[in-house]
């Protein structure tokens, strides 16, 4: 048997060791976080120099439309398990083949003019987000069909969105810039039980098709013109709300969250011009998590239905996993409504009491409606029990009396949950609603300098 000199030996084991080692050795990429490839060159030479590796942990990006030798095809990509990110930003590609090599992507970016067609990402297996810009070659989506391979989809400009088909149980839709006149009727073939919404910059947009969900994950709309609300209408629940510096087609008396109970997480609308009550929008909620945000809205001049939620707790026993916001405790944002007629009520005397450090109450329309003004104003009212030995209020709920046992008569005023007004009675111990509607309202009752409320359930 011929024997090779221990020099030889070593020479051979190093490059035995570069080649099927070192060649995958990605510390450096990953430790930035990215590779830019501006160049066809550069592109296929990374494959060929890391074709032993089976993932990237790290993002891939490929612009260079202007290069000299521009990245015009992904034939090249190796068979990965698994990509970090790939992002392909104005590469002259009219096709994506190649890139159908990798099994998952966690977040796919196409921002590319020529593109011609999406058919190459169906045979990746599971791609986590995927953000696409429209261009004049793709208008709509059909083309691409296995969109259950996605958790996460941004669609970006003027398309038409049709024939999606979501089998994973959570998904998010993120719409931008879309002008067309989609509705939801053709675009979600099956609604996940877990579903985000993000409209953004969007107009002629209306949630037609989702009449029969009850639950959204969460729900963004911003920046948008001639929204339509209609097919909200049987959401009961939802993890985020926020809407801002939109317009609606219709009233919020027209189309509005009218089976809306739970907001699990935060409540934010701000720049609202059509927002009168805060009830148009939301006239049966009942449970906000994690805060309430109202601000900038010239025209909101009555929030009384908080009046009538629950007020939050430490700890939730919720139905669903709601991924919330990254906040300590439970906020309170009311400001810059310069319409508010008056924001004197136990709500926000009892947030602020438990969250002082968490609540902003500021240049509001009404006098008084700051947060100095309205600490003060906490102080002089009670939302305890009104019975004591003065006065008994009896019975609640009631079909038609309300009895004041007491050593006098007393002044009472009666609101509903709207904040209207709708009982006005002076020097009385019995009160009649036998002709109101069922539902709850607000007692005031002034006695010896302090103001009780009291809630009152009509049968």
């Amino acid at each position: 048997m011929k024997k090779y000199p221990f020099s030889i030996t070593i020479l051979v084991y190093f490059i035995f060791i570069n080649n099927c080692i070192c060649q995958c050795d990605l510390k450096e990429f990953e430790y930035i976080g990215y590779v830019e490839f501006t160049s066809q060159q550069q592109f296929d030479g990374f494959m060929q120099r890391y074709s032993n590796c089976d993932s990237i942990k790290f993002d891939l990006i490929l612009s260079g439309y202007q290069s000299q030798d521009p990245i015009r095809n992904l034939i090249a990509c190796n068979d990965f398990k698994y990509v970090k990110g790939v992002y392909i930003i104005e590469a002259p590609l009219s096709n994506l083949n190649g890139i159908g090599r990798i099994k998952k992507i966690d977040t796919l970016g196409l921002r590319i003019s020529n593109l011609e067609n999406l058919l190459s990402l169906d045979s990746i297996d599971t791609i986590g987000s995927l953000s696409f810009e429209f261009n004049n070659n793709i208008r709509d989506l059909k083309q691409f069909a296995r969109f259950n391979i996605i958790n996460s989809l941004e669609l970006v400009g003027s398309g038409d969105l049709i024939g999606f088909k979501v089998e994973r149980p959570n998904f998010a839709l993120h719409i931008f810039e879309n002008h067309n006149q989609n509705d939801f009727t053709h675009i979600l073939g099956n609604v996940p039980a877990n579903l985000t919404l993000s409209i953004i910059g969007a107009s002629n947009f209306s949630f037609d098709g989702l009449e029969q969900l009850q639950f959204l994950q969460d729900l963004v709309i911003n920046g948008c013109s001639e929204i339509s609300l209609k097919g909200v209408q049987g959401i009961k629940e939802i993890g985020n709300l926020v809407i801002g510096d939109s317009d609606f087609k219709e009233s919020f008396h027209d189309y509005n969250f009218n089976s809306l109970v739970n907001v699990n997480g935060q409540l934010n609308f701000y720049k609202l011009d059509q927002l009168y009550k805060l009830s148009d929008l939301l006239p049966n909620i009942k449970n906000v998590g994690f805060g309430v945000s109202l601000f900038r809205n010239d025209n909101l001049h009555n929030v009384f239905i908080l009046e009538g939620m629950n007020l939050p707790q430490e700890e939730f026993n919720l139905e669903h996993d709601i991924r919330f916001f990254d906040e300590p405790n439970f906020r309170l944002s009311v400001w810059n409504n310069p319409a508010l007629e008056n924001c004197s009520i136990e709500y926000f005397c009892t947030i602020i009491n438990h969250y002082p450090d968490e609540v902003r109450i500021e240049n509001n329309g009404v006098e008084g409606c700051n947060l100095n003004q309205l600490k003060g104003w906490c102080q002089t009212v009670s939302f305890e029990e009104i019975n004591t030995a003065d006065m008994i209020i009896y019975p609640n709920p009631t079909d038609s009396y309300i009895y004041l046992y007491g050593n006098r008569n007393y002044d009472i005023d009666l609101y509903s949950m709207n904040g209207d007004k709708v009982l006005d009675k002076d020097n009385v111990q019995v009160i009649d609603l036998s002709l109101f509607s069922s539902g709850q309202y607000l007692m005031r009752v002034a006695i010896n300098g302090m103001v009780y409320w009291r809630r009152i359930n009509k049968i």
